[in-house]
């Protein structure tokens, strides 16, 4: 005779449940943009009648808040709001990395992959070495949010553990890269952009080193390492395994327990990977000869 298990009940106290029922009665992120734009739209309005007196330090000129409700900037508004859309710089970095993730599953290549590091990573350390590697890959800016979650998914749900909580985990590793990083990424030269032209308004002269903030960021390494495992460990996953446990019925084959990599494919992850390097390789030498000639070519037209 089977027996049926009903889940525990769901306490509605406590310091996270309030946030959760708080968080449930948020309207949904596109509504959210929506009353964001209605809102800066009427503040435009008002506060153009405003005179604040402040002048650019570099250009003198007096700053002025533009109405956005005057017809001609609804007319920009509108015609330029696909464009904007089209030339948004992460949209292309999404949808490519998108494909490809589509593909290398499809193809088995992530399976053989989820199953190599499995074999080489201990079931403790599995949430650490998510975290770690997110915080690595942040360097390759939003297209690793697209590529890396859902592979962080696939590998908790490997070993058993909610698939949520990895999608947690890798999102607070690769969020927290942003601002603790092991090695210098694309927001260090964004951060000494906006250090040198603030320093710049007192100093026209002042040149801020690229790697300013690299040390502060390299120190918040292991404090957010840590926190995130902690959390992810403690907090998240227990809440997800009573909040929202898995149906077994629904559950697809579990890669931790699938059957051993074939020679077949063994050899065609080897060669994939052989394929990826080389063309890697490839793409950073055009980029490195393109930037050579490109100088050259400058330096004999000065």
């Amino acid at each position: 005779m089977n027996k049926t298990i009903n889940p525990s009940p769901i306490r509605t106290g406590g310091f996270l449940n309030t946030i959760e029922r708080i968080g449930n009665k948020i309207p949904d992120v596109t509504t959210l943009f929506f009353y964001a734009l209605i809102i800066c739209f009427v503040a435009s309005l008002l506060l153009s009648f405003v005179n604040f007196n402040y002048i650019n330090p570099v250009t003198q000129n007096k700053l002025v808040v533009v109405n956005m409700l005057a017809p001609d900037h609804l007319v920009t508004f509108f015609t330029k709001m696909v464009p904007n859309f089209v030339s948004f710089p992460p949209l292309g970095i999404t949808i490519v990395a998108t494909l490809g993730i589509g593909i290398a599953e499809s193809s088995g290549y992530i399976h053989v992959l989820l199953k190599k590091l499995l074999a080489i990573t201990p079931k403790k350390l599995v949430t650490p070495s998510v975290i770690f590697v997110s915080m690595v890959c942040h360097i390759a800016a939003d297209s690793a949010y697209v590529i890396l979650m859902p592979v962080s998914a696939m590998m908790f749900y490997a070993i058993g553990r909610h698939p949520l909580a990895g999608i947690a985990a890798s999102f607070a590793g690769l969020a927290g890269g942003f601002s603790s990083s092991y090695t210098p990424s694309i927001i260090d030269p964004i951060m000494q952009g906006f250090t040198q032209s603030a320093a710049q308004i007192i100093d026209p002269s002042y040149q801020v080193n690229v790697l300013c903030n690299y040390f502060l960021s390299f120190g918040g390494t292991f404090f957010v390492l840590l926190a995130c495992w902690f959390v992810t460990d403690k907090i998240v996953e227990p809440r997800l395994n009573a909040t929202m446990p898995l149906n077994n019925d629904l559950k697809l084959d579990n890669i931790a327990n699938s059957p051993a990599i074939t020679p077949v494919e063994n050899r065609a992850f080897k060669v994939a990977s052989i394929v990826f390097l080389v063309i890697a390789i490839g793409l950073v030498w055009f980029y490195y000869y393109y930037q050579k000639t490109l100088y050259y070519v400058l330096l004999m037209e000065v």
